[in-house]
């Protein structure tokens, strides 16, 4: 677990289920779950029912033979090394396989094209890999590049925004825009999309800026003629879980020798959201930014052990500040006392005491309800240990309820 801040989300599902992920032989299902924080409540009779036909294709490899391999993750871009890892096995096809995607958001922002990021094929190293392992909203997107996925079927909840109720078909295709000396751009992938569900629309292309990132950014628009297509086309087609479920019987979806990846996000299932207890307690996102700011330089706990020696001394610091709201100095002086308790020292590897003494003096400028919440809500990583990504446990859309600007993890804009 690699970062740590205050959790702004919790789930209903037990954390034990995470993500997982099932690999089986031709014809094959890959089922990937992953925890996601988001908002929302969606029955899990209605996952029971999408997935019935799944475990009967589960049931039959088993009676077959076949067996299945289950993984679990955290993060849903972590996915990806299980992806092309199957590709080379040969589990899966290295292309054109077929990605069911059931998931309360979408998952299709393009990437940031850094050096040695491998340009529409699969990843030939570790370095490649990792490159391509960004951002929990980018994966999709990098897979298709690739050419591992040339359909996506992406099923949404039916708590989802009435405009997402509706059934919708669109072709994509990849490329890469720039360098353009006149806006001082370098290259960028870039992606065009056309709607073709009814009527089809004229061909949009987008590029994704990082610094035009807003809660709810999905692109920038571009003219079409600067963006020069290398993929082949993907065909995406979002379908509302009441529909899904009409049409439930796979095999009217996808081709009877289709390679399928199944894809589920537990934020799917439904979380509640913690944040509003954030926005009643009248928690501002500049308050937020100072704590992570000190956060994200000092504290990177390596194991659960420190992810909870941390979170038990902050509780202690909050109840102790609740309970006299003292001054800075005596503040300071009791978490002194009380830090070899906690083994931060030993097992963070270095002295936390400049970082505390800031983190408590922010805590004295709140009031004993915002105290209280914050107690409540918890501290926690943001991720797992292999992403180094610090901070609060809040993501972009939080930061834009909260008032703030929403960047990249690790961006103050």
């Amino acid at each position: 677990m690699g970062a740590m801040g205050i959790a702004v989300r919790r789930c209903s599902l037990p954390r034990l289920l995470l993500a997982s992920s099932i690999f089986c032989t031709l014809p094959c299902i890959l089922l990937i779950i992953t925890w996601t924080r988001v908002a929302k409540v969606s029955p899990m009779e209605d996952v029971d029912s999408i997935l019935d036909n799944v475990r009967l294709q589960i049931a039959a490899n088993e009676h077959n033979g076949k067996t299945l391999k289950v993984v679990v993750v955290e993060e849903h871009q972590e996915v990806l090394p299980y992806w092309f890892q199957a590709a080379s096995n040969g589990v899966l096809k290295k292309e054109r396989n077929v990605l069911v995607h059931i998931d309360g958001h979408p998952d299709f922002v393009l990437p940031q094209l850094v050096h040695g990021y491998p340009r529409f094929r699969l990843p030939t190293s570790d370095g490649e890999l990792y490159r391509m392992i960004q951002k929990n909203d980018v994966f999709i997107t990098s897979a298709a590049m690739s050419g591992l996925i040339d359909r996506v079927i992406w099923i949404i909840p039916s708590w989802a925004s009435p405009v997402d109720r509706f059934n919708h078909k669109a072709d994509l295709w990849f490329g890469i825009a720039g360098p353009d000396p006149s806006d001082n751009q370098h290259e960028r992938f870039c992606m065009c999309y056309m709607e073709t569900t009814s009527n089809p629309e004229p061909k949009l292309c987008l590029f994704n800026d990082p610094l035009a990132v807003s809660a709810n950014y999905t692109g920038t628009p571009m003219s079409k003629d600067k963006c020069k297509i290398h993929s082949n086309r993907v065909q995406i087609e979002i379908i509302q879980e009441d529909n899904f479920k009409d049409e439930l019987n796979m095999k009217e979806i996808v081709g009877e020798n289709d390679t399928v990846i199944l894809d589920i996000d537990e934020d799917y299932f439904g979380c509640e959201r913690v944040v509003d207890s954030m926005l009643k307690a009248s928690l501002q996102w500049k308050w937020v930014s100072a704590i992570n700011t000190i956060l994200r330089v000092a504290i990177h706990p390596r194991t659960l052990d420190d992810e909870k020696s941390v979170d038990d001394a902050f509780s202690v610091i909050l109840d102790f500040i609740a309970q006299s709201h003292p001054s800075f100095v005596k503040a300071v002086e009791f978490f002194n006392k009380t830090i070899d308790v906690f083994n931060i020292r030993s097992s963070m590897g270095f002295d936390q005491t400049v970082t505390i003494q800031a983190i408590i003096k922010l805590l004295l400028q709140i009031d004993s309800n915002q105290i209280a919440i914050l107690k409540d809500i918890g501290f926690c990583n943001l991720t797992t240990s292999s992403l180094c990504e610090s901070g609060m446990c809040s993501t972009h859309f939080d930061e834009g309820l909260l008032g703030g600007k929403v960047g990249w993890p690790g961006r103050h804009n």
